[in-house]
């Protein structure tokens, strides 16, 4: 009975001394891995312009914010009118009701726009871009080349 515990008690000693516990470093260095993308330019073709509405209510369980529905209605729009993107948006926000209990109905204008025969940009593109690039927002940039007069607004 008395081996018995002993070897019970030198087991379980066994078990707790023999777990340790190690510290390791390392140097690391870290890895910047990023993509740099070529331009492309792609012509826009601006079609008819369009006008939707959407309405939606908003509850304390359901709470849409007006950032997302104007994202929504944009989203719908372009789906609606087959096209790649929504030129120069323009909303008319109403809303109504209570701070919790809100009504909230959008409206969007803008032109239906598709986009058609990408390329890669030319040099006089890219320092069309670079001049851009480097202007406040809101001022516009005429550049012109062999081609033609180029228009950016940043």
């Amino acid at each position: 009975m008395q081996r018995r515990f002993i070897f019970i008690y030198l087991m379980v000693l066994t078990l707790v001394t023999s777990c340790t516990v190690t510290v390791r470093t390392a140097d690391s260095v870290s890895i910047k891995n990023s993509v740099h993308n070529y331009p492309v330019i792609g012509d826009l073709d601006i079609g008819k312009k369009v006008t939707e509405t959407k309405e939606w209510n908003n509850t304390p369980l359901n709470k849409t914010s007006l950032e997302t529905g104007k994202g929504n209605l944009i989203s719908e729009t372009v789906c609606k009118y087959d096209g790649d993107v929504l030129v120069e948006p323009q909303f008319i926000i109403e809303s109504t009701g209570y701070p919790f209990f809100r009504h909230h109905k959008v409206t969007v204008m803008g032109y239906i726009g598709n986009y058609k025969g990408f390329r890669n940009a030319t040099e006089s593109d890219l320092k069309a871009l670079e001049t851009a690039n480097k202007l406040p927002q809101g001022e516009v940039v005429r550049y012109n080349d062999n081609t033609g007069l180029k228009i950016f607004r940043k």
